[in-house]
């Protein structure tokens, strides 16, 4: 879902947010809002059953020491059913 870019799934053009979409964007803390926005809207369409924390984010804009066009994503969630907490990290651009 976070890696999917919309439009790139057949007969749900809607469905994924796009996250390696976001790395040509100016980067900024400000932009992190909108992703977590976009992760927001897309879990609660399709993964109605997770329940999104908290959402922290490295990169060049707010740690001088990483390289441009990189993103760390490291995402806190929330199984509802099982009610097990979980995080997700992503390194963006992915190898």
């Amino acid at each position: 879902l976070l890696l999917t870019n919309p439009g790139e799934r057949i007969m749900d053009a809607g469905f994924g947010a796009g996250l390696n979409q976001f790395l040509f964007e100016l980067d900024n803390p400000g932009l992190y809002g909108d992703i977590s926005a976009r992760i927001d809207q897309q879990v609660k369409r399709y993964l109605p059953y997770i329940q999104i924390l908290n959402a922290t984010y490295d990169s060049s804009a707010t740690n001088p020491n990483l390289q441009t066009n990189f993103l760390f994503v490291q995402i806190e969630y929330l199984i509802k059913p099982l009610q097990v907490t979980d995080n997700l990290s992503l390194t963006l651009p992915n190898d």
